[in-house]
């Protein structure tokens, strides 16, 4: 992030990059409360381990797919 980020914006890019990591914590315990449910079982953890996947291979195949990413050189 702080390579890619111009220099004037790293306060910014930071600040979204740890909103993005809050977001995704909360995320992801709404995902195993509704998965697991009242109690853990291995219905719930089954479920939980799909949705997981779906949503990785999504990520992934969106990661290898998007061309506008410009790959991380040496800063000016």
């Amino acid at each position: 992030m702080y390579r890619t980020a111009p220099a004037d914006r790293i306060g910014t890019a930071s600040g979204l990059f740890r909103m993005a990591q809050y977001v995704g914590a909360n995320l992801a315990s709404v995902l195993v409360g509704i998965a697991v449910g009242g109690q853990a079982d291995d219905g719930g953890l089954h479920v939980l381990a799909a949705v997981i996947t779906g949503v990785s291979a999504v990520l992934l195949v969106h990661a290898a797919t998007t061309s506008h990413l410009k790959p991380a050189g040496p800063r000016d």
